[in-house]
């Protein structure tokens, strides 16, 4: 988190942002690791740490007591610096001193307390109010009140907005806009995100930069920024997803085609053509009623199928007229008689007309 940068710390609901923001302020001891925060570190709690019967007035001048203190130790060491000009150790406590109570803004500190208190909305609050007769959203608005007057280096702010009016709010962001320190802030308040913030932490996990582990990602820019480039970091997700489909289905299908035919040719013998059945030959049937093709082949006639007049019996591809047909089948039979043939199908009457 850079100093002067207000950061948004965002995640779902469990996703660990009130535990990182107390690892942070050293509330919790991590795991793992080691966390480095300028300190002093503030973090805004809930509720106060004072009991039910501290004043307003009480809590308001514990928050200042800080910038006091360092104004009377600014002013201890300078004078521990006049008396000693050339000494090095107390030079440089005073140096220390006067950039702390500058980053505290000491000298500032009673009239900044009187804005903060009137922009948060608890100008007309009475100071010897106890805190038992206040509401929850006052004690809230006078927690956050607390811990801005106490002003430390770094803050840490969770839900800061959930008892502040529009008018707050934008006070609020005006105030982490003008902190010299570092900034982070949770909250759901997107309006506010995108006023008060300049960068964004996502704890949504997903691939680092480096894609070597999923973790949380810095965006910079206001929260609007953000979605921006979640939805283009989402197309180029949805671009590259249906690029690497489309090849994978490429590389699919090449590889099937070859393999097949790869198998066909090494793995396997090639199937052997089954051998083609050859027309047994015919004999001639002995029985009246058949006849012969012109090419040879004998079939039975129509007649003795049917018992009817037979037709002609010759092939279709036969160049012969119907009566030539007839006569070439009434000839062929007239040549080679069955044994038991009848004289009656000899005859040439009964023949031709058998055959017609």
């Amino acid at each position: 988190m850079p100093a002067g940068t207000p950061t948004g710390l965002l995640g779902k609901n469990g996703s660990g942002k009130s535990t990182l923001l107390r690892l942070i302020a050293g509330e919790e001891a991590p795991d793992r690791g080691a966390i480095e925060a300028p300190g002093p570190v503030g973090l805004l709690h809930q509720d106060l740490p004072f009991p039910p019967a501290t004043t307003v007035r009480c809590v308001l001048d514990d928050a200042l007591a800080h910038a006091r203190r360092l104004e009377g130790d600014l002013a201890r060491a300078a004078a521990a610096l006049a008396q000693e000009p050339g000494s090095r150790a107390a030079a440089r406590d005073y140096d220390e001193l006067l950039s702390r109570a500058t980053a505290a803004d000491v000298w500032d500190a009673p009239r900044r307390a009187e804005e903060i208190v009137a922009g948060l909305g608890l100008g007309d609050l009475p100071r010897e109010r106890p805190l038992g007769r206040i509401s929850g959203g006052q004690r809230e608005r006078l927690a956050l009140c607390h811990l801005l007057l106490t002003r430390p280096t770094t803050l840490l702010l969770d839900e800061p907005t959930n008892h502040l009016d529009d008018a707050g709010a934008r006070f609020l962001a005006g105030l982490l806009a003008d902190h010299p320190g570092p900034v982070l802030v949770a909250s759901h308040d997107r309006a506010f995100l995108d006023e008060a913030t300049r960068a964004q932490v996502d704890l949504d996990l997903a691939e680092s930069a480096v894609g070597t582990e999923p973790g949380a990602t810095a965006y910079t820019g206001t929260f609007t920024d953000y979605l921006l480039a979640r939805l283009d970091a989402r197309e180029r997700w949805e671009r590259r997803h249906r690029d690497e489909l489309r090849s994978s289905r490429a590389c699919g299908r090449s590889r099937r085609s070859p393999t097949r035919s790869g198998t066909r040719a090494a793995g396997r013998a090639p199937r052997r053509a089954a051998p083609r059945r050859s027309t047994p030959t015919a004999t001639p049937p002995s029985s009246r009623g058949a006849c012969a093709t012109p090419s040879g082949a004998w079939r039975p006639s129509s007649a003795s199928r049917s018992g009817s007049r037979p037709r002609s019996c010759t092939s279709p591809a036969s160049p012969l007229s119907r009566r030539g047909r007839a006569g070439a089948c009434c000839s062929r039979r007239a040549a080679s008689p069955s044994p038991g043939a009848s004289r009656r199908s000899r005859s040439p009457s009964r023949r031709g007309r058998s055959c017609w």
